[in-house]
């Protein structure tokens, strides 16, 4: 069996790889041949490929297995291939279906990393924890430049974006300094309490919380917002809140909160985040989200209250960015070089910029590709002794006799250009697409 790695094509600030140099060497050190896409972006290059004993190709249609990370251009779906990237379909997204559509029309098999999970459901293979630490850190840049616009000198003004620093260290020793300044010297008046909210615990909410915590942080929990006088307002330090899903919605019927029934029946639920809102300075929603779930922001809360003397938010981090999704108003996915949009509740209209009038959403859906180098080493490691064993699987077998772990097997939507018995329901994706064309 041949590997292939994708040049990632999708964002011209794409520069993560699913596979290192280092791992393709111990690939190859093991009889494996590796072919490397050709990419003058990359953050590691192509000698770097050369030297790991790779061969640097334009095409990979001579490989038996294409990995890569984001959606692969319909062109580069090969026949008779197994894909294993982000594919973005099992919502039904309408922008994946012809992509989709040629997987099938390729007889191809497609493993979708979100789909590779454990006997839980929880997902195995992830950038998660860097997607939330670049997320924080451009938030908290997005809102400081805003408020020195407005005349407000604020500590968080000292930081650049993420994808401006070498390196996660680098990182970390910003936030460190920025931290000791709020300690030594404050945060001005007029942003005390100064309270930042997360939704979710997943593997995003832990990157965000990990950078967090090199500030001076005080965590409270939901319901002491609603005591939001009683707290003290310190500006040596910043308060953060977790939201989980029983903080977030109540039954239609007033019965007890269950995980269980919420998931199961999401429609006998409705939103109340709008309840802790008004005392937010920052919302960085990094928690799963699906049209069956009821949203975390709506738009028009942000309407009827944009103006009002109490509504202290400052900006959003949309690091989940599902468009007109969990926070309504993001209308669109933004680029890393210019990642802001603003959402003006007069005019009911966004546009992207920093400066403008309105409500700032940090909304960059590829946020782990601003730490290339950190991002692309950790996912590789944790991908190595997943694509050993699919080098060494016997794909002349059918699905149900097919030996690779198991975890794979749940992450396979299409088997041979065929939906697998996990992924029938996205049937439906394709005839709705077919019969509207």
């Amino acid at each position: 069996m041949i590997l292939g790695i994708r040049a990632e094509t999708k964002y011209p600030s794409e520069k993560r790889v699913a596979v290192i140099p280092e791992h393709v060497n111990k690939l190859v050190k093991q009889g494996f041949k590796v072919l490397v896409q050709s990419s003058n972006k990359r953050i590691f290059t192509d000698e770097e490929y050369e030297k790991a004993g790779a061969k640097i190709v334009n095409s990979l249609e001579q490989a038996d297995i294409i990995i890569g990370i984001k959606e692969i251009p319909e062109e580069e779906i090969y026949a008779d291939k197994v894909y294993l990237f982000f594919s973005h379909t099992i919502k039904g997204q309408k922008h994946n279906i012809p992509m989709l559509k040629q997987l099938i029309k390729q007889r191809a098999t497609l493993i979708d990393y979100e789909k590779i999970v454990d006997d839980f459901g929880k997902r195995l293979i992830f950038f998660g924890n860097y997607a939330g630490n670049a997320g924080l850190v451009d938030t908290l840049w997005m809102v400081g430049k805003r408020l020195v616009y407005k005349g407000i000198a604020n500590p968080f003004d000292k930081l650049k974006r993420a994808f401006e620093y070498s390196n996660l260290d680098n990182i970390i020793a910003s936030m460190s300094e920025i931290g000791f300044d709020i300690l030594k010297n404050g945060l001005p008046e007029s942003l005390i309490p100064f309270i930042i909210g997360i939704t979710g615990y997943g593997n995003v909410s832990k990157g965000v919380q990990e950078i967090l915590h090199f500030l001076p942080v005080k965590e409270i929990l939901p319901e002491d917002l609603k005591r939001f006088s009683d707290i003290p307002p310190s500006p040596h330090h910043i308060y953060k809140v977790v939201f989980k899903e029983k903080d977030m919605v109540k039954r239609r019927d007033g019965g007890k909160f269950d995980l269980n029934d919420y998931y199961l029946h999401p429609e006998n639920y409705e939103s109340i985040f709008y309840q802790y809102l008004p005392y937010l300075n920052v919302l960085i929603h990094a928690s799963y989200w699906d049209q069956k779930y009821p949203r975390v922001v709506e738009e028009k809360y942000i309407i009827d209250n944009w103006g009002k003397p109490d509504f202290r938010l400052l900006g959003i981090g949309d690091i989940s960015c599902d468009i007109n999704g969990g926070v309504e108003i993001t209308k669109t996915s933004t680029e890393v070089e210019n990642p802001v949009l603003i959402y003006n509740p007069a005019t009911r209209d966004y546009i992207i910029d920093l400066y403008s009038e309105g409500l700032p959403v940090l909304a960059v859906d590829i946020l782990p590709t601003e730490l290339p180098m950190d991002a692309s080493t950790y996912f590789s490691s944790i991908l190595l002794p997943y694509i050993e064993a699919l080098l060494k699987a016997n794909w002349k077998k059918n699905f149900n006799k097919l030996e690779i772990p198991l975890p794979l097997k749940r992450g396979t939507i299409l088997y041979k250009g065929k939906f697998t018995p996990d992924y029938e329901y996205m049937k439906q994706f394709i005839n709705n697409n077919q019969k509207k064309q």
